[in-house]
């Protein structure tokens, strides 16, 4: 029986090598396809939490700002609407958050998977820092034209529902009103840097990875209200 000679074992090995190597990109892709299905499945869950919230709430959507008494710094952070408590000091307690009654119940020191994005790189970590992968589109959307502390914006008031954005991924929510605010590679999630889409809620509820145009603070006023 014929024996395999050095070289030919070298040339089958380094042929499986190039082989292996053009099938990792469709690999890690498919990964990444799945991991961005399980994102949009938690912001479902979110909207789902929400409508339950106005209901109870005359419409009404939760407090921009939410003060935390027993937490130390900037507690009004954007990924206050729901989660667990996250390790930084100004990370607010499980039970001050809204809409976490509507989704699990979670002690303060336990997980909250819903809350977490499957791709919240370890170099963002959201979920771990703040208790959310998620945020509310907080520049604007939320405030009191008063105060800006509370919500003074109810669900009817919406003139297009279906292209207002309200929740979703960190780097989707920052680049929609400031031209090229997310400029970190840590803020794409499930793409590469500069291709910008994100998985976003929308004011009537439906849930989409989207491509989101830079805006500019400036025109937010005609972008919140008219969204076009």
């Amino acid at each position: 029986m014929k024996k395999f000679t050095l070289i030919e074992l070298l040339v089958v090995v380094a042929i499986i090598g190039i082989l292996v190597s053009l099938m990792m990109p469709s690999l890690s892709k498919a990964r990444e396809s799945a991991r961005r299905v399980q994102c949009v499945n938690n912001q479902k869950n979110h909207s789902i939490a929400m409508f339950m919230s106005f209901d109870d709430n005359n419409q009404y959507y939760p407090a921009n700002k939410i003060q935390d008494p027993n937490a130390a710094g900037n507690t009004e952070r954007g990924s206050n609407w729901l989660g667990k408590k996250g390790t930084q000091n100004a990370s607010i307690t499980v039970v001050m958050r809204p809409l976490n009654q509507y989704l699990q119940k979670v002690s303060e020191d336990g997980e909250m998977p819903v809350a977490q994005c499957p791709s919240d790189k370890d170099e963002m970590d959201e979920y771990v820092k703040w208790g959310s992968s998620y945020y509310r589109n907080k520049d604007a959307v939320m405030n009191d034209p008063g105060d800006g502390d509370s919500a003074s914006l109810t669900i009817t008031d919406i003139i297009s529902p279906s292209k207002l954005v309200t929740y979703g991924e960190l780097g989707g929510i920052w680049i929609i009103p400031n031209t090229n605010r997310a400029t970190k590679g840590q803020y794409y999630n499930h793409t590469d840097m500069g291709d910008t889409r994100w998985v976003l809620q929308f004011a009537d509820g439906h849930v989409a990875n989207t491509y989101v145009i830079p805006g500019d603070k400036g025109a937010v006023g005609d972008y919140l209200w008219i969204n076009e």
